[in-house]
């Protein structure tokens, strides 16, 4: 009753009467404990027990303090007392169990369980304990069908509940983890079930409310490493570099010699500019490090991605001699093998990887891109069907394939292989995923709708496949359901903009514009600044040519905001959509002397140049970008204008302007590096490769490499990539143009003759298809 004066006195009384009582020196020790005056309570159990050595409550009272002071080896013995004394002790055997687990004793707490289960079977409590060991055994399945049980019979027992959670965790069920342990958390939020709600949310695209869970973590003294790395991965989804470095480091002193906060920490640095540092402590982090890890890949491949070669091969060497019979190895090793052009050596490499592990995905993934590259589907299929039939639910093999088959046409054979991958792995989103896409992509309206409605149940929190699943049943006709489905997506996220954004997108799809408009406007009660949300809204009143009522709201937004350029860019979004492009450059300019940015400086270009007046359009965004020299985004939209005008020249001097700021993307590399190249400028190579280290799977970025090295006497990989270009983006006729140049050129004229007569034929307006007919008649 928190009355301890009088709980004194009383004792007091009691020890006058019977000092050597147990029940009176129990009681001391109890008082004493209480007060947190640990080491006294178990000197005065020790008394007691001295003189009672098998007295039940002594033990039990000392195997707790122990527990409570993290003494686990202590507690273990003094819970091994309490079961000599009473072998079916149900609290002893469920914490000495529990100890057990947690210290990886399996065996030993598999015996006390075998007891629990034959004694107190009945008790959901022994099905817990259950599958507590089930968890810790790798049999994560059994583990929740343990959960299940105990809840059948008691539907809020939170032990239950947070078994449920870790096991669909470990079965990255995070829709079902996020439903059991949310409960839990709401009853107790205890480190371990918060520290895994936060981290499944974080898997479900829920950053922000992650750090809400896992903040008051944040605030103990002590927090523990994983903790703080869940802290660190949610404030990178947010965008918050400064945060994440300030969570590794709080982690790297709590655990100095951990190399995979090292590891961490070194990646975030890289991410926000800082490479050389970030690659010196990758390499500081893998020297702790035995045999082949995921960060000895990331610190090469990060190597390869800043163009530095002969360091990442350096690292391979010294790898090799860790690591001499590892797959990851020696995928790495065909890796820089590629980047050094060393092709014959790199399929070695993946080959010996392929070796060492039959099944490993990414050497045989490296190995068909080659093929592919190479104009060897065949023997690129054979690479994937080989994984398969070491291990048949690879589902990552299965995907793979089935990507290759759509990219040959085979959408047949394609769609068969996505519907074993998902069988093969019914509780992974990625085969699902595809397999909605498929049905949908094929018009199998009806499979689609039947894989909907079973996605919906066994993934009600997936937002990927929730979005899937809604558009699947809006093609069966089912409106209803298609609208509840979309829906979902509030719940997860209730005052999500992109939530309603979505909601209201799907529902002009299907023709609901009255309840696009009703959530839209929902959408703004909750986010009222939110200028997607208000872009959304005007353009859907334009659309059904409600011009005043758009044009009304932009005016209400610019008398609220009147410092913010939102009210008269929207109100010029309204003139452009119906075509009034003197009104929209007249509200563009008003919303630039708000706000100088590029971006409202490139609304006022493209808008004037629609209005019919391109010279002065190009003539002031490029006296802006003068005055504005700063602006980064300004820079870059400049010098995409000047590339498409073929002022190459002056194109180039902004594209490095852009580069030298850090903010780089991977479109302008490959902008510059084509600049350079109709320069004649010995640097289109490099910045080429590097464009395309960044994004080895764009088909734009492998035309461009691939072009440049056919003219700079590297014809035979040129072709390569040509092809893998071709098949990446098979609907642009400049990419096939360029290909068919290449076969030419490297003598396989009959496959060039092909590829033309089937451009000419699909395509009559490309620019280039004079050139295009020329050389078929060359050919000819």
């Amino acid at each position: 009753m928190n009355r301890a004066a009088e709980a004194d006195t009383s004792f007091a009384q009691a020890s006058k009467i019977a000092t050597d009582n147990p029940d009176v020196i129990l009681l001391e020790a109890q008082i004493v404990s209480g007060r947190h005056e640990f080491e006294r309570a178990l000197k005065i159990l020790d008394g007691l027990l001295a003189k009672y050595p098998d007295n039940f409550d002594g033990w039990s009272y000392k195997a707790e303090i122990f527990s409570a002071l993290n003494k686990k080896d202590e507690a273990l013995e003094s819970y091994g007392q309490v079961l000599k004394i009473n072998p079916a002790s149900f609290l002893a055997l469920m914490r000495r169990s529990a100890l057990l687990v947690g210290k990886g004793q399996l065996d030993a707490a598999r015996k006390d369980i075998a007891i629990l289960q034959r004694v107190y079977g009945q008790l959901p409590q022994a099905s817990v304990q259950q599958g507590m060991l089930q968890l810790a055994e790798g049999k994560a399945r059994e583990a929740l069908d343990s959960a299940q049980t105990a809840l059948s019979k008691a539907p809020e027992l939170p032990e239950a509940q947070l078994l449920a959670g870790l096991a669909s965790y470990e079965l990255r069920a995070y829709g079902q983890a996020q439903e059991y342990l949310e409960k839990r958390v709401a009853a107790n939020p205890t480190r371990l079930a918060s520290s895994t709600l936060a981290d499944v949310l974080l898997q479900n695209g829920e950053p922000a409310r992650a750090l809400e869970v896992i903040e008051p973590l944040l605030l103990e003294k002590d927090p523990d490493v994983r903790v703080l790395g869940i802290a660190a991965s949610a404030y990178a989804a947010i965008g918050d570099g400064a945060k994440v470095l300030e969570a590794l480091e709080r982690a790297a002193k709590s655990d100095p010699d951990n190399p995979n906060i090292q590891v961490s920490h070194a990646l975030t640095r890289v991410g926000t500019g800082d490479v050389e540092a970030g690659i010196n402590e990758l390499e500081s982090a893998v020297l702790s490090l035995h045999g082949a890890s995921r960060a000895d890949e990331l610190l090469i491949l990060t190597m390869l991605a800043a163009g530095d070669t002969a360091r990442a091969s350096s690292a391979v060497e010294r790898l090799l001699k860790r690591a001499p019979d590892s797959a990851m190895t020696f995928n790495l090793k065909g890796a820089v093998l590629v980047a050094e052009n060393k092709r014959e050596d790199a399929v070695n490499a993946f080959e010996k990887a392929l070796e060492l592990d039959s099944s490993f995905m990414p050497a045989a993934r490296n190995l068909a891109q080659m093929d592919i590259a190479a104009g060897k589907p065949e023997r690129a299929r054979s690479r994937y069907e080989a994984v398969i039939a070491a291990d048949p639910k690879n589902s990552d093999a299965l995907i793979s394939l089935a990507d290759l088959e759509r990219q040959l046409g085979r959408s047949g054979q394609a769609t068969e292989l996505l519907e074993q991958a998902v069988k093969s792995a019914p509780t992974a989103v990625a085969p699902r995923e595809r397999l909605l896409n498929a049905y949908l992509t094929a018009g199998l309206s009806e499979q689609a709708n039947d894989l909907a409605t079973e996605t919906m149940s066994k993934f009600p929190r997936e937002p990927r496949l929730i979005r899937l699943a809604a558009k699947a049943m809006l093609a069966n006709g089912n409106q209803n359901q298609a609208e509840k489905a979309i829906n979902m997506l509030l719940t997860l996220a209730p005052d999500s903009s992109q939530a309603y954004l979505e909601i209201a997108q799907f529902q002009e799809t299907a023709g609901f514009q009255k309840s696009a408009e009703a959530t839209l406007r929902e959408g703004l009660s909750k986010q009222p600044k939110s200028a997607q949300i208000q872009i959304a809204l005007i353009s859907l009143l334009v659309k059904q040519e409600r011009v005043d009522d758009a044009m009304k709201m932009a005016n209400d937004i610019k008398s609220r905001q009147l410092e913010a350029p939102i009210g008269s860019m929207l109100e010029g979004e309204i003139f452009e959509l119906t075509g009034k492009y003197g009104g929209a450059v007249n509200a563009y300019k008003s919303a630039l002397k708000l706000q100088p940015v590029g971006q409202i400086a490139i609304k006022i270009f493209q808008a004037r140049t629609l209005a019919g007046d391109p010279e002065a359009a190009f003539a002031e965004f490029k006296k802006w970008v003068a005055e504005h020299d700063k602006d980064i985004v300004g820079h870059a939209a400049l010098a995409d204008v000047l590339l498409a005008r073929g002022d190459y020249k002056a194109a180039v001097e902004h594209y490095e302007k852009v580069v030298a700021s850090k903010t780089v993307t991977v479109d302008v590399l490959n902008n510059m590096a084509w600049s350079y190249h109709q320069l004649k400028d010995n640097r289109a190579v490099e910045i080429a490769e590097t464009a395309y280290r960044v994004a080895p799977n764009s088909g734009m970025v492998a035309d461009t490499l691939g072009w440049i090295l056919l003219n700079t006497k590297e014809a035979e990989r040129g072709l390569e990539l040509l092809r893998k270009a071709s098949l990446l983006k098979p609907e642009r006729p400049e990419i096939s143009y360029h290909l068919a140049v290449a076969l030419a050129r490297t003598g396989n004229r009959d496959e060039a003759k092909s590829k033309l007569i089937e451009l000419l034929a699909t395509d009559k307006k490309f620019p280039m298809r004079e050139e295009a007919e020329e050389l078929l008649g060359t050919l000819n």
